[in-house]
């Protein structure tokens, strides 16, 4: 279910668009997004809820979750950064091999141009472990095919985070590199379809 209501001038638009999930009363998106059409740019801020959001509803294959959050997204011409704050809690976390998933809070930092989309930058990001399996702090980069980031590691158990997983206890610093991702922008590597 879901509903859209426009209002303003025409020069400068707040758009406001709700969905609800016809599995879950609870479940809902609710977003807002400033328009100038007449402008250089046209896209001002952009902000949006998520409640009680279980994955699964969108495909079977994703872990249960019951996300709830806002991202925030501040955006004002084509040659300035984009920037976005993201907050996320999961009111059910778990163990990946009991298909879900082991993040109790995720918060992150993004920023880009859109003169530039092959780049995104994440100057901050944290996430907190389901059952006290450790929480992870860094900081990263998306450029083209490849993520790079830079992570912090402290009290780290995987055994928390999958029953397969070793029984350790884990922590430091690591940099983690990710290839054949799409590019930011939504291309994929040559060879993938």
């Amino acid at each position: 279910q879901g509903q859209a209501k426009v209002q303003g001038p025409l020069e400068a638009l707040d758009a406001r668009i709700k969905l609800a999930s016809s599995r879950s009363a609870q479940a809902s998106v609710d977003a807002r997004v400033q328009l100038t059409p007449f402008a250089a740019w046209p896209l001002g801020a952009m902000d949006l809820k998520l409640s009680e959001l279980n994955l699964t509803s969108l495909d079977a294959k994703l872990p249960q979750t019951q996300l709830s959050g806002q991202a925030n997204i501040n955006t004002s011409a084509r040659d300035a950064p984009i920037q976005a704050r993201i907050a996320l809690s999961n009111a059910k976390p778990g163990r990946w091999d009991a298909q879900a998933l082991p993040i109790e809070r995720l918060s992150l930092q993004a920023e880009g141009l859109a003169s530039d989309r092959s780049r995104l930058l994440l100057p901050q990001l944290e996430a907190v472990l389901h059952q006290n399996a450790g929480t992870v702090r860094g900081s990263g980069q998306w450029r083209g095919h490849e993520a790079e980031l830079k992570l912090q590691l402290a009290g780290l158990r995987p055994a928390a985070l999958d029953a397969r997983a070793a029984a350790l206890t884990a922590g430091g610093s690591t940099t983690l590199t990710i290839a054949g991702l799409p590019s930011p922008e939504g291309k994929l590597p040559a060879g993938q379809k």
